[in-house]
């Protein structure tokens, strides 16, 4: 959801917290237009998030129209092991696709 890197992009945690907070309200604003026109969303790992925070946007925004694209290299950035990443986001009986 963020065009850069989070560690290059923001001088301060609450700069982030702020581009966290306006992303989440941009997200819950397209998944009504998302599931009124049958279109799937997928949010790329994209440097911004860590794989637990990305798990806990999809669960609180819970749409089958919202889902993520994961690049195995980017979460590299954020010192996650790229395995470990895949893992964690594919889907389980309690998160489905």
């Amino acid at each position: 959801m963020l065009g850069g890197r989070r560690y290059e992009t923001f001088d301060s945690a609450e700069a982030f917290r702020q581009f966290a907070e306006k992303s989440w309200q941009s997200l819950t604003l397209s998944e009504p237009v998302l599931k009124k026109h049958r279109v799937r969303l997928a949010i790329e790992n994209h440097k911004d998030r860590r794989v637990p925070e990305m798990l806990d946007m999809l669960k609180r925004i819970s749409s089958e129209y919202v889902g993520v694209c994961v690049d195995v290299g980017n979460n590299i950035a954020l010192l996650e092991e790229p395995m470990a990443v895949v893992k964690r986001s594919l889907p389980s009986p309690s998160r489905p696709i």
